[in-house]
Formats: structure tokens, C-alpha cells, sequence
């Protein structure tokens, strides 16, 4: 709080005295001013003739800075007014703001020295100071609001002042009120166990019924500072005779970003780890936990992994796609935790859940899920605000905490040793907290740590008051909050960079002082700010400077310890660099975060961090670097997106555009045509044909010299699968069959390649070769033991048998993937799956059940965007649709299928299209129409297959209208063209229909 006071009238007085005498009359005005500033602890800055300047809260923070200013102001009035000998009186005017300030080094010396101060607040006393009349006090709204009703305060209106942007409220206050009045406090964290019969008395009823195996779940919700940690606390105390499994996890700031890093946290503690054990020690203390993974063998090498910790050798690798290692890892944790459930009582507390990482929520609500007859009580706790989606679900019972009434609030004061207190100060401390437990307990702890029964005005002055009167520690504890609400000491040391001695007693103070919590041994153990709001007011005392040079050295520290092998997260590295405002240092940490946090599915963590690093570099100049973040980050947001949205998804697109375009400011080839062909296969995948040939064009016009197989593979892989869907079906085949050996540049990915190629044998008709490739492919996909290629290879492969008629082979691909890919989550292939599992029903006789299950499918895969051959799976739906004898709906269907292909353009399927409409036909013309379009189309794509069911089915009607030569001539050339494939159903068919013409 900042005070301006100014002598009226000095420059009349000077004009009618002699120097001598004014001098006179400014020092007794000066020392009258400084002595009313002393006696309320504040700090005169500086003499200004006949204007003085005032600070309360520097140097030294009290609880209740704005009224000892305003009673400081009101004080210097009196006093100047009183000083003898002048006619007329003396009198002088004062403006009072309040407001963060930033007070600088000092300049000069002796006498001159002062201190410089930056920000708004002096600006606004100074102005209200000149707008003020003789003898009165004006106060900014900033003032005024920490004063409540213990002063007369007049409202004057909004006045426009000098250098100061609108209009600004404007209060007098005319004096002190005898009494003080209600405080509205601001939330804070204060848990104490006073005032909360009534939700303790259930939460015990509900452990009881857990514990009789009536499996509950409470969810303590409140803002900051209603006691919810202390209710948990108080639960623990009344259960401490009693036998039973805690596990508590902690959600943190800190680490909403980073999956799972509650629960890595409680199994770390309940396994015993520590840091330089060997990791096969390690591996046997995780095997060695109660109702452990063991019961779940396979399940050991994830939660080794979620460690940190190598279980390859003694657990063997499981290779798994990031979706399915994600929900695994979260079913074996669930299954842990319901099994603790089944073998005894069990308490699971998750406090702060808002601060929860999305997996974390989602293992949360598996729980829940499974909560049934178990003895199992979950108790969270909870903000409103950030509240997690399964907040208001059942069979969680919400439980709100609303502020104390009085006599909570007079026993929390009796409680920490206030009885002694003046009646007036314990009214006070009752009317300005209103009823948040935190900000009684630090009110009162302020007031009696201060031994001063003035009433601290708000938390923050409280707060920082009690930071003050600790100035050995209050550095520590600003380093200590840069770092987290919890620290592990060891870290706290090397970063302070003190001697160990030194930090030990600061530490022990604060401890004293019960700003933070020590759990452990000294010197090993962690450290915990009691409140988060203690660490708040400690770190926002920093300067942003200061800040950026702490947050750098934790920085480097964990680096260091990264290095090192010390099982530092990078994720928590790069958020200190880029705290530090050092986005260089902070990349090579951020970018593999990311890729883990992808690798391991984990697409919202994955996202933040992306968005993260992307503002950061947004705020760095725009040079070459700058741009290769830029261009990196924007892939990995395509990778993550892709996972989640499907590749057709627009935003996928965008953010591989974004990556291609920033690699090519930079002129990174390879960068380009990494991202160019994320990019063509989004389009390629919601049907964008046009537009992904544009970029395929991109990946043509590369410069050829020097390109890896990397690049050879995009430009024919590209080239071959346009050519496709497109009908240009030898085209397709050149530049498939012109791929380089293997299974393509990046291993994580389908290779889409080797799918298409065996399409476009088997439509050209080379129906044997077309088996052996696919095949040969499924055999190297499942190989490789990446979930997502092997679904890509099942759900792709089930094509081929399906229009082959190889119904047996159909099943079984169609159902693996399925089965598959329900539990990677991987959900446009289980669409595409369920296509032709809902066809194998219908074909089967069940056409209601086949219906409904290819119409959701397909309905989710126009919802993805993902509309490539969605025409010709809709087929198979009027397939399924047209045996059931609803004509009308099949040939719509089919229609539509023509119409979505001619504003698309792919058509690799319009033949068939035409043929099976010829199916649905009311007369033989119309029929007769489509099928002549259906011939006409396969031999201008040269497709043998589709020409051959075109001439079969064309012949059969001809045949029929008495046209048997005409019918003979259409069949036989296509069917004796064939080399291959013989035992093909359509073949065979064909063949039957010839011997009868």
C-alpha cells in the first residue's frame, strides 16, 4: 500500500516567508509525517519538499498493510493540523492505493538514497493525493476493499485523473468505525477439523457399510480452504485401530500433464523405492507387493515400464500399440486395486482431483466401475472448479462442504491458542473470514505470531507477514515453491545452492512455522507446503526475473540427474527450461515427453505439452531453430491428433500442413516428405482425392537427387493407391510393385502399400497372386507386433476374402480385428470390421442384427470424416438389405454410393456399382442399362474381374430374353482371358453359365 501526503497551500507559504522559516516549518512538517508513518511500521521512501512518499509492506510485510496505511493517513492529518505556531493552521492532503509494486535497489547515498519503485499503484496515490481537499484521505478501490466497515467511508463517484486510462472509483474516509466488520476472505487451503460432525459422521457410516462389503464412493467437493484434506485427515485418525489397506493418490499441478504420475507415485512409495537401487532389486520389489502383478503375469513388463523400470529380460517385450498398452496398463492397475478390495477392507483416497491427469481419471471411473460388493471406499476430494467428468455420475455421492458458522470458526481460534486474544480482535477475525477454515487458522496464527491484536486484512499480507519474520527461510521458501508444492530436499539443497547445514535449520524453521511438512528423514525426505496457497504467495513474492533464474537451476539440476539415469521425467525438465523462459534448453527434453506420452497413448498429455512447447516458441525469435520446433512439434500434434480424431480428420491435416509448411522455411527435405505424406494420407482417408493429389504432386516434384528409400517409398506409395481408388488399376499395380523391399520407412504406421497392391492384382484378375501378397503381408504385420499395423493388415484384409467368397477366412480376419481392436481402442478399423461381421450375419439370416450393426458402423465412419471406400462398404450393407427384401433402401444406398464417388472421384468400385443396381432393378431395360455401364466402365479400367461379373450377369439376362449367341459372345472371350484363379466363385459360376449357353 502506497501513501502520498502533500503540505496545501507551500507555495503561498514560501512566497510569504523567509527561507529560514519555511525550512523550519517543512522539517517539523516532514518529521511529523514520519513519525505517524513509524509508529503504524511503515517505511517513509522519500522527502519531496513538502511531499512525502510512504510505503506499508515493504520492507517488511504485516497482515493488515492497507489499514495501518489509511490510519497512518488519517494520524498525519491530525498531526499536521496540531503543529503549534501557524495562522493560519497547517493542513495537508493524502492519497492512499494498494496494488503490486516492484521496489527496486537503491540509488544514491546518505541522505539521497531511496528506492525506486515501478507500477501503477504510485501513480494512483499520487493523483488521488492531488485530487484530495485539505485534511482528507481518498482511497483507491483497491484500498477500500480490504477495509470492510472499520472506517467511515464515503463513496464519491468515478473521477478521470491525470495519466490513468477511464474513470476511477473514488472512497474518503472520514475516520475509524468502533465496529469492525465482515471480511470476505479469499479461498485459500486451511483443513482443520472443527465444524464438520455431520460429514465426518457419514463418511464413517459409509466406511462401514465398504467395509461389510457395500462397496462405496464419496466425493468431497469444496473450494480451496473448506477442510476437505483435514476431514480425510480426521477419517484416517478414527480408523487406526482398525485393519485395513490405504492407498492415497495425489494429484499435483505440476503434473496434470503426465499420465499416470499419481499412481507411479504411490507404487514407488508403496514398494519401497529408492533412488540407486539396482533394477533388479527394483523389479522385486514391484513383484513383491501385496495382491501384486504376479496374479496378472503378462501384466508385470507394463507396470515395470510405467516405473521406469527394464522388465525386458526377465519379463520378455510386449509389443503392443500405444492405445492398447495404455488400457492395459490401466485395467492391470484397476484389477490391483479391486483385487486389494477382495483380499480386505480397502481405502482409496484421491485428493486434489482436479489436478488429475486424464488417465488418472479414467482409471478412477474403471474403479468405480467395479466397485460392486467389495469392501472398498473411494474418497476423493475435489475443487468445483476442474471438476472430472464422472464428478456427478453415480455411484459416486457427492458431498459439498459449505463454510463454518460461528462457532466453528471460535473454535478453531480456541484451538491454536487464541483465547487470550482481545474480544474485539476474536469479532473481528469472525466477521473478515467468513467462514474459510484456512483463512481463520493463518488470521489468527498471524496475530499471535506477531503479538499484535490488529487483525491482518488479507491472506496474502497474512501469508507474507509470516514469511517475513522468517528471513533466513523466506528465500528458501521461494526457491522450494518454484520447484512444487511437494519436493524431494535433496533437490531443494542443490538448488539453493547453500550449505547443507544452512538449509537444514532454514527447512526446520519453516517446519516450525508450519508453512511446509516434512516427510522422512532429514536431509532425504520430502518436503510438503501445507497449503498451496502458501506456496502461491511464495512464488508470486518473486521477482519474474528471479523466477526465470531459479526455475533455470532447477532446470539444470534435473538434467543433470537425468543423465545421470536418475528417473527424472522430461516433461518436468523442459516445463522448468521453459519456465526459465530458455525454449533451446528446454526442446531436447520436451520432444521426447512427447513422444512417450504418444508412445504410451496418452493423447490429451501429449496435446498439452505440444501446445506448450508451440507458445514457447511463439515467443522466441523466429530463426532457423525456431522453426524446426516449430515444424517438429506440429508432427507430433498430427501423430497425437491421429490417434484420437482418425487420420481424416481436418485436424490432422492442419497440423501436418502446419509441419510441412514450417519444413520448408528451412529447407528440410526430408522434414517435408515426412509430413507431406501425413498429410496426403488424412486426405486420402476422408476421400479428399483432389486435394491429396495436390499434395502427392508435392511429393512428386521433390527434388529426386539424393532422396532416401524414405522418399521413393512416398512418391510410388502415393502414386499407387491414388491410381486405385481412381480405377486405373495397372497404373497402380507399376507403382506398387515399384516399392522398395520391406514394409516401409516408419515401422509404427500401416503400410498402406502393401494393401492395395494385392487389390489391384485381384481386380486386374490375378486372384492367386493377389492372395499370396496379402498374405505374405499379414504374416510380416503380425510379425512385427505392433497392434495398430495388424489391425490396419485384418481390417484391409477382410476385403479380399470378402470379394473373393472365401466366407470362412472373412470371419476369422473380421473377427480378430475386432476383438483386437475393441480393446487398443482403435476405432476406425473396429468400424470397418464390424462391416463385414454385420455382412457375414445378414448373409447368414440374421439381416436385423447385420443391419444394425454395419448401419452404426458406417454411421461412424461418416462421422470420422473417414469416407474413403465408404461406398463400397455401404455395399455390402444393400447386400444385406436386398436379401431382406427392402429393394427401395439397397438400390438408395447403392446410389448414393455412385453419387458420393462422382463428387470424389474414386472409382475404383463403380462397375460393381452399376452391376449390383442392375440387381435392384424394377425391369429388365433398366437392369439391362446398368449392366452395359458396368461392362463399359471394367473394360475401360481394365479391370478382369469386375468385367467378368458385368458379362456373367449381363449374359445370364440375355439369355433369358432368348439372345443365347449374344449372351455366348459377352461371357466366353472375358472368362477364357483368365490364367489364374479357377476355384474363384465367380469363375466357377461362369463357367456353369457358359456350359448351358
Amino acid at each position: 500500500t502506497v501513501m502520498f501526503v502533500d503540505l496545501v497551500g507551500s507555495t503561498a507559504l514560501s512566497a510569504r516567508l523567509d527561507p529560514e522559516e519555511m525550512g523550519g516549518i517543512l522539517r517539523a512538517y516532514q518529521s511529523a509525517v514520519a513519525g505517524e508513518v513509524a509508529a503504524f511500521e511503515g517505511h517513509v521512501a522519500k522527502f519531496m519538499g513538502d511531499g512525502v512518499l510512504a510505503y506499508f509492506g515493504w520492507p517488511r510485510a504485516h497482515e493488515d498493510e492497507a489499514e495501518r496505511a489509511v490510519r497512518a493517513g488519517l494520524a498525519v492529518i491530525e498531526a499536521v493540523a496540531g503543529l503549534a505556531g501557524h495562522d493560519p493552521p497547517l493542513a495537508c492532503r493524502v492519497g492512499i492505493a494498494t496494488g503490486l509494486v516492484v521496489v527496486g535497489e537503491p540509488i544514491g547515498d546518505g541522505s539521497a538514497s531511496e528506492q525506486t519503485v515501478v507500477g501503477d499503484t504510485p501513480n494512483l496515490a499520487a493523483r488521488l493525493q492531488a485530487l484530495a481537499g485539505p485534511g482528507q484521505v481518498l482511497v483507491a478501490r483497491s484500498t477500500r476493499r480490504l477495509l470492510g466497515a472499520g472506517f467511515d467511508v464515503r463513496e464519491l463517484g468515478d473521477r478521470a485523473l491525470k495519466g490513468i486510462d477511464g474513470p476511477v472509483p473514488v472512497f474518503a474516509v472520514n475516520g475509524e468505525r468502533v465496529v469492525a466488520s465482515r471480511f470476505e476472505a479469499r479461498a485459500g487451503h486451511l483443513q482443520p477439523m472443527v465444524g464438520r460432525e455431520r460429514e465426518f459422521a457419514l463418511l464413517l457410516e459409509r466406511w462401514r457399510r465398504a467395509r461389510d462389503g457395500a462397496g462405496q464412493a464419496v466425493l468431497l467437493v469444496g473450494e480451496a480452504g473448506h477442510g476437505k484434506s483435514r476431514i480425510v485427515h480426521a477419517l484416517g485418525d478414527a480408523l487406526a485401530g482398525e485393519s485395513y489397506t490405504l492407498v492415497r493418490l495425489q494429484g499435483s499441478p505440476y503434473h496434470a500433464g503426465s499420465a499416470l504420475w499419481p499412481v507411479i507415485q504411490q507404487l514407488r512409495d508403496e514398494a519401497g523405492f529408492a533412488d540407486g537401487q539396482p533394477n533388479d532389486v527394483l523389479l522385486d520389489r514391484l513383484e513383491a507387493l501385496p495382491v501384486g502383478f504376479p496374479e496378472q503375469r503378462d501384466a508385470l513388463p507394463l507396470i515395470a515400464e510405467l516405473l521406469g523400470l527394464d522388465g525386458a529380460a526377465r519379463y520378455g517385450r510386449l509389443e503392443l500399440t500405444p492405445q492398447a498398452r495404455r488400457a492395459r496398463t490401466r485395467e492391470a492397475l484397476a484389477d490391483r486395486l479391486l483385487g486389494l478390495a477382495r483380499s480386505g477392507p480397502l481405502l482409496v483416497v484421491v485428493e486434489d482431483a482436479h489436478w488429475l491427469d486424464p488417465t488418472t481419471r479414467e482409471l478412477i471411473a474403471t474403479v468405480l466401475a467395479g466397485l460392486g460388493r467389495l469392501r472398498l471406499l473411494v474418497l476423493i476430494t475435489s475443487r468445483p472448479e476442474g471438476l472430472p467428468e464422472w464428478g456427478t455420475a453415480a455411484p459416486l455421492e457427492r458431498l459439498a462442504l459449505d463454510r463454518l458458522g460461528r462457532a466453528g470458526v471460535e473454535a478453531i481460534i480456541r484451538r491454536l491458542g487464541g483465547d487470550g486474544l482481545p474480544a474485539g480482535t476474536i469479532e473481528t477475525i469472525v466477521g473478515r473470514t467468513d467462514g474459510v477454515p484456512l483463512f481463520v487458522e493463518e488470521l489468527t496464527k498471524a496475530v499471535l505470531e506477531s503479538d499484535d491484536a490488529a487483525v491482518p486484512a488479507s491472506l496474502h499480507d497474512s501469508l507474507m507477514a509470516r514469511l517475513d519474520r522468517l528471513p533466513e527461510a523466506k528465500e528458501l521458501a521461494q526457491v522450494a515453491a518454484c520447484i512444487g508444492r511437494e519436493l524431494d530436499q535433496g533437490l531443494l539443497a542443490a538448488v539453493a545452492g547453500r550449505p547443507a547445514a544452512e538449509v537444514e535449520r532454514a527447512i526446520d524453521r519453516l517446519v516450525r512455522a508450519e508453512l511446509v511438512f516434512r516427510q522422512g528423514p532429514p536431509a532425504e525426505g520430502r518436503l510438503v507446503f501445507k497449503h498451496a496457497l502458501v506456496r502461491d504467495a511464495a512464488y508470486e513474492s518473486l521477482l519474474r526475473s528471479r523466477r526465470r533464474e531459479v526455475h533455470g537451476r532447477i532446470a539444470r539440476v534435473l538434467a543433470d540427474k537425468a543423465a545421470g539415469h536418475g528417473g527424472v521425467e522430461p516433461q518436468l525438465v523442459a516445463r522448468h527450461f521453459l519456465a526459465a523462459d530458455e525454449p533451446a534448453a528446454a526442446m531436447p527434453h520436451l520432444l521426447p515427453a512427447i513422444d512417450a506420452a504418444i508412445a504410451r497413448a496418452a493423447a490429451p498429455e501429449a496435446r498439452e505439452l505440444i501446445e506448450t512447447g508451440l507458445a514457447a516458441v511463439g515467443r522466441t525469435p523466429a530463426d532457423e531453430t525456431a522453426t524446426g520446433w516449430r515444424a517438429k512439434l506440429h508432427l507430433l500434434m498430427g501423430d497425437s491428433v491421429r490417434t484420437t480424431l482418425g487420420t481424416a480428420a481436418p485436424a490432422t491435416a492442419a497440423a501436418y500442413r502446419g509441419s510441412r509448411l514450417a519444413y520448408a522455411e528451412i529447407g528440410d527435405q526430408d522434414g517435408q516428405e515426412m509430413a507431406l505424406f501425413g498429410e496426403f494420407l488424412s486426405h486420402f482417408n476422408a476421400a479428399r482425392l483432389d486435394r491429396a493429389d495436390e499434395v502427392a504432386g508435392l511429393l512428386r516434384a521433390a527434388p529426386s537427387q539424393g532422396a532416401g528409400p524414405a522418399g521413393l517409398w512416398h512418391r510410388h506409395e502415393a502414386a499407387g493407391i491414388l491410381d486405385f481408388v481412381r480405377g486405373r488399376f495397372a497404373a497402380a499395380r507399376r507403382h506398387l510393385e515399384a516399392l522398395p523391399e520391406g514394409e516401409g520407412p516408419y515401422p509404427d504406421r500401416p503400410t498402406v502399400g502393401r494393401i492395395y497392391l494385392p487389390w489391384s492384382l485381384l481386380v486386374l484378375g490375378y486372384p492367386d497372386e493377389a492372395a499370396r501378397q496379402e498374405a505374405a503381408h499379414l504374416q510380416v504385420a503380425a510379425g512385427m507386433g505392433r497392434k495398430f499395423v495388424l489391425a490396419a493388415a485384418l481390417g484391409n484384409g477382410c476385403y479380399i476374402p470378402c470379394l473373393t467368397g472365401r466366407m470362412g477366412l472373412l470371419s476369422e480376419r473380421a473377427s480378430r480385428c475386432l476383438e483386437l481392436c475393441r480393446n487398443a481402442h482403435l476405432t476406425i478399423y473396429e468400424n470397418i470390421a464390424s462391416v463385414f461381421v454385420g455382412w457375414l450375419a445378414g448373409k447368414g439370416g440374421d439381416a436385423g442384427r447385420g443391419d444394425a450393426m454395419m448401419a452404426a458402423a458406417l454411421a461412424a465412419l461418416d462421422s470420422a470424416a473417414h469416407h474413403i471406400e465408404l461406398a463400397y462398404l455401404s455395399s455390402l450393407r444393400a447386400d444385406v438389405l436386398q436379401r431382406a427384401g427392402r429393394i427401395a433402401e439397397a438400390r438408395a444406398l447403392l446410389e448414393q454410393g455412385l453419387a458420393r464417388n462422382a463428387a470424389t472421384g474414386e472409382g475404383w468400385f463403380d462397375a460393381e456399382l452399376h452391376r449390383l443396381l442392375a440387381g435392384c432393378a424394377d425391369d429388365a431395360g433398366t437392369a439391362g442399362r446398368h449392366l452395359d455401364a458396368a461392362l463399359e466402365i471394367s473394360r475401360g479400367q481394365e479391370a478382369k474381374l469386375w468385367e467378368l461379373r458385368a458379362a456373367r450377369d449381363l449374359a445370364r439376362l440375355r439369355a433369358g430374353q432368348g439372345r443365347r449367341q449374344e449372351a455366348l459372345d459377352l461371357l466366353a472371350p472375358v472368362l477364357g482371358w483368365f490364367t489364374e484363379g479357377f476355384a474363384l466363385p465367380d469363375l466357377v459360376e461362369s463357367r456353369k453359365l457358359l456350359e448351358t449357353l
